[in-house]
């Protein structure tokens, strides 16, 4: 090879040679010489020497690449492209797809079924008033069995309405009448219904009635209904907003099926007040259940029905726990229990005592205590607390005093805690005599500073009893009717 090659170069400067036809891909080059002669002479690859010669003693040199060069390059470069194009277009139809797929997802998102083997709540685990079992039971006997009523013409209630303060265990109420009719349960809240596409709402409503109807016997359960069933009237666009539109589609669907099929429609609420009287009319909601907060008997099954998840004392009586907590609902009964069983862990005991349901009622009433006070100010919060209790002591038709604290927690700034009498425990009806005792004991504060203090160094501190005090009157002269004029 180097003798060709040098014998190559000579040629080249010697101007023996005509042209050269280089084949980079085979390493070699085509001679022609001028007596007409040719030879195939084997080069270096990239021999920038020999380009060098030939380009100074100025050669005709042409290039020779193979046809296969060409097609493999290209073939290469194109495939790559095309899978480019091919992997970009994939993963754009993917997500485009999963847009669509989570778009008309609206419809059944919020829809959560419960199957009837799943259920395990029943009545007895609802602490209420017999008046109230007694009438859950009878649903319960008609989703069962509907024959009695059929015979004589009659329908089972589409839907039952449970209307009660927060922690009154309504949505405890509506699985329980589930568990006990074995029945699957849809449950949803009606803020779920509403979102930002116009008729989304009234399509997952249609939905969750055909899936309830497939089935029946079962139990929907909408929880808040006030978020999308207050009165009509009220919204944008002359009632053709999306609340408004998913409230129309319940009413249709109320409308639109036979009772005697099996399915019963039970919505909560707070506030009855401000559902739509459509909404509320005999044929839709046929029954409404009030669950008022618990009395001193229920709130008795209350305790003693949570406190089996909680070793206790053998001195700690819930009687008594049940007569001082008037005005708590089974919510905040399981939250004083909860309470006390952390403070007995804190303190690493393995019962719960009365000390710590009595830290725990502390804590609930007060909250977190805070020394940030001087002596002064501790005095005068002691005499503005101490003459609701001179006061309360010195009147009849008033509650008795139960605790007094003086250190500030939170917005609050001082308490006294007064419990109910055995006469007037739980009580719906309060005399104009009481009234006004509640009246006398919200004052005494602003008296106490007047006495103590004087009239030009009375302080700010009266404005929550001022703004308790105009309620009650407030009551008593427009609704109660205690005015003389």
């Amino acid at each position: 090879m180097s003798n060709s090659y040098s014998k190559l170069i000579l040629d080249i400067k010697s101007d023996n040679i005509v042209s050269l036809n280089l084949k980079p891909k085979r390493r070699e080059v085509d001679v022609r010489y001028k007596d007409g002669t040719e030879r195939t002479i084997s080069i270096l690859p990239n021999d920038q020497y020999f380009l060098e010669i030939v380009q100074s003693n100025s050669v005709p040199l042409s290039v020779d690449y193979l046809k296969s060069e060409y097609i493999s390059a290209s073939v290469f470069t194109n495939f790559t492209l095309i899978l480019i194009i091919i992997t970009g277009l994939t993963y754009l139809l993917r997500i485009a797809s999963k847009s669509i797929k989570n778009t008309f997802n609206f419809l059944d998102k919020s829809t959560q079924i419960v199957p009837k083997e799943d259920l395990k709540t029943t009545f007895d685990d609802v602490a209420s008033s017999n008046e109230i079992k007694n009438e859950l039971k009878e649903i319960v006997s008609l989703l069962l069995d509907r024959s009695k009523i059929e015979k004589l013409g009659g329908k089972p209630p589409k839907g039952v309405l449970l209307c009660g303060e927060p922690g009154t265990g309504k949505t405890l109420v509506a699985r329980a009448i589930a568990g006990e009719a074995k029945v699957p349960f849809f449950n949803v809240s009606g803020s779920e219904f509403i979102e930002l596409f116009i008729g989304v709402g009234a399509n997952r409503v249609k939905n969750l009635f055909e899936k309830a109807k497939k089935q029946a016997p079962s139990i929907i359960f909408i929880d808040e209904i006030d978020s999308i069933g207050s009165q009509r009237g009220g919204g944008i666009g002359n009632g053709n907003d999306e609340r408004e539109q998913t409230l129309n589609q319940i009413l249709t669907e109320m409308d639109g099926y036979n009772s005697i099929s099996g399915l019963v429609v039970i919505a909560a609420t707070n506030r009855p007040e401000v559902l739509d009287t459509a909404l509320t009319r005999p044929g839709r909601f046929d029954r409404i259940i009030n669950l008022e907060l618990p009395d001193k008997d229920s709130r008795h099954k209350i305790l003693k029905l949570h406190s089996l998840t909680h070793p206790l004392d053998k001195n700690l009586s819930l009687r008594f726990w049940a007569s001082i907590t008037s005005g708590y609902s089974g919510a905040s009964l399981k939250n004083l229990l909860n309470e006390g069983a952390i403070n007995a862990g804190k303190n690493n005991l393995k019962v719960v005592s009365n000390k710590n349901l009595e830290q725990a009622f502390e804590k609930i009433n007060f909250g977190n205590k805070f020394n940030y006070i001087n002596i002064n100010q501790k005095r005068l919060l002691a005499y503005r607390e101490i003459s609701k209790v001179l006061i309360a002591k010195s009147i009849a038709h008033t509650e008795y005093v139960h605790k007094i604290s003086i250190y500030p927690s939170l917005n609050k700034i001082g308490k006294t805690i007064f419990l109910s009498k055995e006469d007037i425990d739980d009580q719906l009806i309060y005399t104009k005599n009481f009234l006004i005792s509640r009246l006398m004991i919200l004052l005494a504060p602003r008296a106490a500073e007047i006495v103590v203090l004087g009239n030009n160094e009375i302080t700010k501190m009266s404005s929550i009893e001022f703004s308790q005090v105009w309620n009650i009157c407030k009551k008593m002269i427009e609704k109660f009717g205690f005015s003389k004029t």
